[in-house]
């Protein structure tokens, strides 16, 4: 038997090239300068210019300034600071007097790992230098996502714009070096936006909120897990009340295989927030390492009842169901996940073992609007005589790439019944180390609505 998505025939979407990107967004990035008492250079960075005519730039580039200049399309004007947030190092200028094109603001929550940016600062003073690269690393964080990526930034770059492939403002880059190595990170665009909301409560601390951050990703990416424990319960003793300190604290024992401490963790999370989406997949995903599935269903099906629009609390929900061999309520769980984000491969796969485990020989879905990931590496591409595409894995047959050991690679054709069924599956070729097969709490990325529904 061979299962098969026969696409329907609709219009592409292509992404903008590094060269749209750049004409489309650079006459809104600028130059910052700030200067002492006594009129002396002190520093530059980047800024973004807002749809309000404000500018934003990270706290950090004019924390100690007397004096700040803007300097865009060859001219400079003087600036004043209008709001600030130094825990989360973002803050915004106003600029009397400048005329020029602003950025649109995008949004965090729908990006996820390997999604493509584009980073538009003044490295070393360098005025407009483009970098390409992409997501390596979320952090869910209040309003959205805090972004490791692995676009080159350097000193001048902080408080750049970080872009989507639409050339919509996603965040913006802070330069950070870390034991000698250098990760690059970018704070999110919501935090600009809740600037006049926390301007007046920002409270000086010894370590910045995006400071801690920044040393979690350098932690996380060593896998030094005792470490990841280390930190944050350091930021739990300093601020007991912060129901995301307490998530990353259970995060972090989720990491290191203490599953029971981490839901401990996660309940303390919780009786300080209730309504902490995260917190409640995240412990979710614990009950489920620790095998208790009843309870990783309940507090994945609380999740939902908070956010409805959660896809990977729908698609986690769904992986727990085919472990109980419930497949119907899986595809049920998979097509939700599906119809809030239709970019989510790993949900078709799980959606087409599900269908070959109900006898489902073929099933006709809508095209999408652009191909599924990229590259679709593992596909193989099986086209048949009046059908636009029919996508396919042979089982146990070797794809384009190897898939190596299903217990340490995507193992997404693990649960096929029998050698010779084949799977839907459109999928990233794997980098950096392949990703599991569920368990994801990244939110993923938006693309233009398909033609026609699940």
């Amino acid at each position: 038997m061979i299962l098969s998505a026969t696409c329907i025939p609709g219009g592409d979407v292509a992404a903008k090239t590094a060269a749209e990107i750049f004409e489309k967004v650079s006459a809104g990035v600028v130059i910052v300068q700030v200067y002492n008492e006594k009129g002396k250079n002190i520093g530059l960075g980047s800024g973004v210019v807002l749809p309000n005519g404000d500018v934003a730039t990270n706290y950090h580039v004019i924390e100690n300034a007397i004096r700040i200049k803007v300097y865009q399309g060859g001219k400079d004007y003087q600036a004043v600071l209008r709001y600030s947030d130094r825990d989360r190092d973002v803050c915004s200028l106003s600029v009397p007097g400048m005329k020029t094109v602003s950025v649109v603001e995008g949004g965090t929550k729908t990006l996820k790992v390997g999604s493509r940016v584009y980073a538009i600062g003044n490295p070393e003073g360098l005025e407009l230098t483009l970098s390409e690269g992409i997501i390596s690393s979320l952090r869910p964080v209040e309003g959205g996502q805090y972004l490791q990526i692995t676009t080159p930034i350097s000193p001048g770059s902080s408080g750049g714009g970080l872009f989507d492939e639409e050339g919509r403002l996603v965040g913006l880059t802070t330069f950070y070096l870390a034991e000698g190595q250098q990760l690059n990170f970018a704070v999110p665009v919501e935090w600009i936006d809740e600037l006049p909301r926390r301007h007046k409560k920002d409270v000086e601390t010894a370590e910045t909120y995006v400071e801690w951050l920044d040393k979690w990703r350098a932690l996380e990416t060593k896998k030094d897990f005792a470490g990841l424990i280390n930190h944050a319960m350091k930021r739990t003793k300093a601020f007991p009340g912060d129901a995301n300190a307490w998530d990353a604290l259970g995060l972090a024992y989720e990491k290191s295989g203490e599953f029971e401490k981490a839901i401990e963790t996660y309940e303390h999370a919780l009786r300080i927030d209730p309504e902490f989406v995260e917190a409640w997949t995240n412990i979710g995903n614990a009950y489920d390492k620790s095998g208790q599935p009843a309870k990783a269903i309940e507090a994945y099906q609380h999740a939902l009842r908070i956010d409805p629009e959660h896809a990977s609390a729908w698609y986690n929900l769904g992986s727990v169901y085919s472990e109980a061999g419930d497949f119907a309520k899986e595809i049920e769980a998979d097509r939700q996940a599906l119809r809030i984000d239709p970019e989510f491969a790993e949900a078709w796969n799980n959606l087409g073992v599900d269908y070959a485990h109900l006898g489902v020989d073929q099933i006709s879905l809508p095209r999408p609007s652009r191909p599924i990931g990229r590259p679709c590496a593992l596909i193989q591409n099986t086209s048949k005589p009046g059908a636009t595409c029919a996508w396919t894995i042979p089982y146990p047959a070797s794809p384009a790439r190897p898939l190596g050991p299903a217990s340490k690679r995507f193992a997404l054709i693990r649960n096929l019944p029998a050698p010779g069924i084949s799977c839907v599956l459109c999928t990233p070729k794997p980098a950096r180390g392949d990703k599991p097969r569920r368990r994801t709490g990244d939110s993923k990325p938006l693309i233009p609505p398909w033609p026609g529904s699940l």
